[in-house]
């Protein structure tokens, strides 16, 4: 079995970690607190209870091996689902619209999850 280094705990890292672990044994190097990136939701120092996001929110899943994954992570507390209504647009007169649930349900939406 081939030893494979990544370095960098990014969304792309990640998946890449995850794909070749099937047939190469897999060490990633990450300087953060933990992995994802700028994917990852982070703890305010100042208030732990807050949670923020600092990059991408939120991903779909819009294949099935990729939505199996996804729930897998959640399953693990890496990731957490989307619930619908929480994205939308934000008009110009302030008011939010909800993504339709139709969408939501045809490719879930995922995205870090909190800090344990």
């Amino acid at each position: 079995m081939v030893r494979v280094a990544i370095v960098g705990g990014g969304a792309a890292a990640c998946a890449l970690a995850h794909a070749a672990s099937a047939r190469h044994r897999v060490s990633l190097f990450e300087m953060g607190r933990g992995p994802g990136g700028r994917t990852a939701t982070r703890a305010s120092r100042d208030l732990p209870t807050l949670a923020l996001d600092h990059g991408a929110p939120a991903f779909r899943a819009t294949t099935h091996a990729f939505r199996n994954l996804c729930d897998q992570l959640v399953l693990e507390r890496v990731l957490a689902r989307v619930e619908p209504g929480a994205v939308g647009t934000l008009a110009r007169d302030g008011t939010y619209h909800a993504e339709p649930a139709a969408a939501a349900a045809a490719s879930p939406r995922y995205a870090a999850a909190p800090p344990r």
